[in-house]
């Protein structure tokens, strides 16, 4: 952790106000020089604080009104500005975000591939997601986790359009 704190100079990091992995969007938006984030799925904006701490434009959106208003408080907490959208009332803007990540969000949505293809939408030209894909089981102490293969979502990336970057691992 030490190496990637020195590396990356985060002082959300040091603080413990972020997990480390979290630090792979920084260093993703700074090599490739984005600009416009979406945190989709945000909940709690760990992700857009460490990038709006970065200078970028942030933009928060989950269906929770609980964990917007936690974000929101913890950006305003900060002195930061995010922009925030219920994702129960509001659409995306198309081709604005230069960086979106859907992190630990997929295996909570109905259908994943129409997740994708709007967030392909949302994307500017030359744009990146991040995202992973969690499958399990079916448990009804988590009836929240919906996906039960990666494999049929991973077969139809490329369908949407996306080119493979680099994979990226929080593990």
């Amino acid at each position: 952790r030490e190496q990637l704190v020195g590396a990356v100079g985060e002082p959300a990091l040091e603080q413990g106000e972020a997990p480390a992995w979290n630090a792979r969007l920084l260093l993703l938006a700074r090599a490739h020089g984005a600009r416009r984030y979406l945190d989709f799925g945000g909940g709690v904006g760990t992700n857009g604080i460490l990038l709006a701490r970065e200078g970028l434009d942030v933009t928060v959106a989950d269906v929770s009104d609980v964990l917007q208003r936690f974000a929101r408080w913890r950006f305003e907490r900060r002195g930061l500005h995010a922009n925030f959208v219920d994702l129960k009332t509001t659409s995306l803007e198309p081709a604005r975000y230069d960086l979106v990540s859907a992190v630990d969000v997929l295996e909570h949505v109905a259908d994943p591939i129409v997740t994708l293809r709007t967030l392909h939408e949302t994307l500017a030209p030359g744009g990146l997601l991040v995202f992973d894909l969690i499958a399990s089981k079916a448990d009804s102490d988590r009836p929240f986790h919906l996906l039960r293969s990666k494999y049929p979502i991973r077969a139809s990336v490329r369908g949407l359009g996306f080119e493979f970057v680099e994979k990226f691992q929080k593990y």
